[in-house]
């Protein structure tokens, strides 16, 4: 085999091994790569699903909390004299005070706008803040009078400040001979703007784009029944078809709970969890970006790139050197052969000239690589054609 057959030979391995190679090591990155996004995906949804149960269980709890001060009136038997009295003479005023005293602790600690006392026939007759008796913001749908239980209502909108409240309504009623008389009710108006939306929103999660929101069914409508961080002024209440099936909103609003992947009210896609809160009719949206979440491989991408890319190039010069160490041998060795060659041919050409003999020197194949000038002047042919014969022409012809 000549020296430019090996050589191109030698370069196409080193090319094939070096494509393969270069292939392989991009494939097992992108591996590991994905490997490490799935993981932290992964690690995201067990992060986003506990800190999703846990503001489930702190909006329970609050919930639980405004239960218990209802209860507590519900059951104060201290109190219930007052307000038999204030129905009987609503312009009392020491008796609103007394009432005003009693309520007051609640008042004061907890998420209360306002309290309101209506009669049986519905009638408003006394109000935590007298300044507020008259807004219309105070109306109240008069079925829950009817209501032999504490009853809570669901986020109520009003349409004149799209602002929200919730109510209490604790039935006020008194047994007189051996008979439940019934008086009224008391309207506990909670704030939800105060803490309750701040606690929906409370994600424990170290994420930039965290956010939690409410959201209940209203016809074919998902609609998100607490504020949300990007745009408190306008977003409460606001609507989304249930046909966009990739908004996590509307899955909820059809029932679906569990870990989500869509694209949120801005449009960008996020992980979300889903979860139905008990003995409401709400579900709780958490959700957490997936740019910022995939932020965090972005490090381990570059690492990987660059740990890819120094293997390909320290392939690369392997493969040069590699190369350039045969081609020198390979050159050192044509070069020997060369060397070797010229000394035996002088070798010969003195051998040859110090004899009288006839010399021929044959190959494999019985060629005449070698003559002297005996043979030459025996044969009566000159160098060139000797060289050019075979042992076989001087056998049959001589």
């Amino acid at each position: 085999m000549d020296n430019s057959f090996f050589k191109n030979i030698t370069w196409y391995k080193l090319l094939v091994a070096f494509s393969i190679t270069s292939f392989l090591l991009i494939v097992i990155g992108y591996i590991v790569y994905d490997d490490q996004k799935s993981k932290l995906k992964q690690e995201v949804y067990n992060e986003l699903s506990q800190a999703a149960r846990k503001n489930v269980n702190d909006i329970l709890l609050w919930l639980n909390e405004r239960e218990s001060d209802a209860q507590l009136i519900y059951e104060n038997k201290i109190i219930k004299p007052y307000f038999f009295e204030l129905v009987n003479n609503p312009n009392n005023l020491k008796n609103k005070e007394q009432i005003k005293l009693w309520l007051h602790p609640i008042m004061e600690y907890h998420d209360y706008d306002n309290a309101y006392i209506l009669n049986s026939k519905g009638k408003l007759i006394y109000s935590y803040i007298t300044s507020n008796l008259q807004k219309k913001e105070q109306l109240f749908d008069l079925q829950y009078l009817t209501k032999s239980k504490i009853f809570r209502t669901d986020l109520i909108i009003n349409s004149e400040n799209n602002k929200a409240h919730m109510d209490y309504f604790i039935p006020l009623s008194i047994n007189m001979n051996n008979r439940k008389i019934n008086l009224g009710v008391l309207v506990l108006r909670i704030n939800p703007y105060k803490s309750f939306f701040k606690l929906v929103n409370s994600l424990p999660l170290n994420y930039k784009s965290k956010e939690s929101y409410l959201v209940r069914r209203e016809g074919d409508y998902a609609v998100r029944m607490s504020q949300i961080k990007n745009d408190k002024l306008k977003s409460f209440a606001s609507k989304i078809h249930i046909s966009l099936l990739d908004h996590p909103s509307v899955n909820a609003a059809l029932g679906k709970e569990g870990i989500f992947e869509g694209n949120d009210y801005r449009g960008i896609q996020v992980l979300s969890d889903i979860r139905k809160i008990p003995n409401t009719s709400w579900f709780i949206v958490s959700k957490v970006d997936k740019a910022e979440i995939y932020s965090r491989t972005y490090n381990a991408a570059l690492i990987i790139f660059f740990v890819v890319f120094f293997l390909i190039i320290l392939l690369y010069v392997s493969n040069i050197w590699i190369w350039q160490y045969f081609k020198n041998k390979s050159e050192k060795e044509i070069l020997l052969t060369k060397l070797r060659k010229k000394s035996f041919e002088k070798y010969l050409d003195h051998l040859g000239n110090f004899t009288k003999e006839i010399f021929f020197l044959f190959d494999l194949d019985l060629k005449i690589v070698f003559c002297n000038k005996s043979a030459e002047e025996a044969y009566g042919f000159s160098h060139d054609e000797l060289m050019s014969l075979s042992l076989s022409d001087i056998k049959y012809n001589f």
